[in-house]
């Protein structure tokens, strides 16, 4: 499926080979993209590791619902620069009849290019061919996800609610998000910016993860001692800004959910 033009044959396509999971690895695998992400990341695996679960991911949805997941790749390119997904969308901890949910991603090389829009575009257009949904939305955190914000406003999506975290996440998909934050502090080239990002995120979805009072804390000082991020910030201030960002996220334990408004002819 095309989504460039002449001078960019950029397309989407199916999930499929070894050399495409390795090509998603790297782009999982860097924490500015993973930062955006809400996943069930393994410690033990990594974020590359989690790639073929992307995979069975992508495969099920296909196998379910007749359309589904797909990457976003250069023609002839065998690394992919992206992906499109789709799941159910679940609305007061069901899932509801008729109602999906789109997530993307794209590698950071590529950002301020238009591919993720095209991309959502094109993925749109079949999405409607296909299952002729009854509404489809998109969840995420538009504060500190803005550039997704504007890509989900170009393709028609306006806010519809705010959801709790602890609703729309669960306990595992939480747990595995934190786990997601913490490896980002021990990676190299982590510093005051990310430790802020982190703990804010953490915060966040501390409730959901239904961590223990302290658990959080005692996590985020593991992490800034493995890593040496205490070490390069100092003791006293990694600490500061970690409760502060801990803090400020627990204050706002919720994602805005985008909802994609009907076109001129009525459809979506």
């Amino acid at each position: 499926m095309r989504v460039g033009d002449a001078t960019d044959p950029v397309e989407l396509c199916r999930f499929e080979t070894r050399r495409q999971e390795e090509g998603l690895a790297a782009l999982l695998e860097d924490p500015e993209v993973a930062r955006h992400l809400l996943v069930s990341f393994s410690r033990e695996q990594g974020l590359a590791g989690n790639a073929p679960r992307f995979r069975r991911n992508f495969t099920q949805t296909w196998e379910q619902l007749g359309f589904g997941g797909l990457l976003i790749q250069r023609r002839g390119g065998a690394a992919p620069l992206g992906f499109v997904a789709l799941k159910q969308h679940v609305r007061d901890g069901m899932p509801e009849p008729g109602a999906f949910e789109i997530y993307f991603a794209v590698l950071r090389a590529e950002w301020g290019r238009g591919i993720a829009s095209r991309a959502l575009s094109a993925f749109l257009t079949e999405l409607m061919l296909r299952l002729r949904p009854g509404s489809v939305h998109a969840c995420l955190d538009p504060d500190r996800s803005p550039a997704a914000r504007r890509v989900l406003e170009k393709q028609r999506f306006g806010f519809e609610r705010e959801v709790e975290l602890d609703a729309y996440a669960g306990p595992s998909l939480a747990r595995g998000s934190i786990d997601l934050e913490l490896w980002r502090l021990r990676a190299a080239g982590a510093g005051e910016e990310t430790l802020a990002q982190a703990a804010y995120r953490i915060g966040q979805l501390s409730a959901a993860a239904r961590l223990a009072p302290g658990e959080a804390i005692d996590e985020l000082d593991a992490a800034l001692g493995e890593g040496g991020l205490a070490e390069r910030l100092g003791v006293a201030s990694a600490r500061e800004i970690a409760r502060r960002g801990l803090a400020a996220g627990a204050r706002c334990p919720r994602y805005a959910v985008y909802r994609r408004l009907p076109g001129r002819s009525g459809s979506f």
